[in-house]
């Protein structure tokens, strides 16, 4: 079989030789190569890829791990214990008493402001 393999490559060289044409083998055989050498250029374009994913995600985890912890000095902040009204409380407790009272004061002044409204318009 070898000996063929041989016998058919020099017939096709001396086909190319005569004719000038390229023969289906020897078509095929650059072909092949030529397939072979981009398929070694997606393979190292590949690994660079590879490479620059796994920096990118080692930073993603430094990123998230950043994040986390400043949300975790968030929510430290946000609990941070005041004084208010002689009480020790935290920030956020402290606002919401202070809106509340805001809110009766609002609607006590409002509801005077529409009764005077009235007493204004007698004559």
């Amino acid at each position: 079989m070898f000996a063929g393999g041989k016998l058919y490559g020099m017939g096709s060289k001396a086909f190319e030789a005569v004719t000038g044409r390229q023969s289906i083998a020897s078509l095929h055989a650059s072909e092949v190569a030529d397939l072979s050498d981009d398929l070694v250029n997606e393979r190292r374009a590949n690994r660079k890829l590879q490479g620059e994913v796994a920096d990118l995600s080692d930073d993603l985890v430094n990123e998230r791990r950043m994040a986390a912890s400043l949300r975790g000095q968030l929510d430290e902040a946000t609990q941070k214990v005041v004084s208010f009204r002689g009480k020790r409380m935290a920030v956020s407790e402290a606002v919401e008493l202070t809106a509340d009272t805001i809110d009766v004061r609002a609607t006590r002044t409002a509801t005077r402001s529409v009764g005077s409204v009235f007493g204004e318009a007698v004559p």
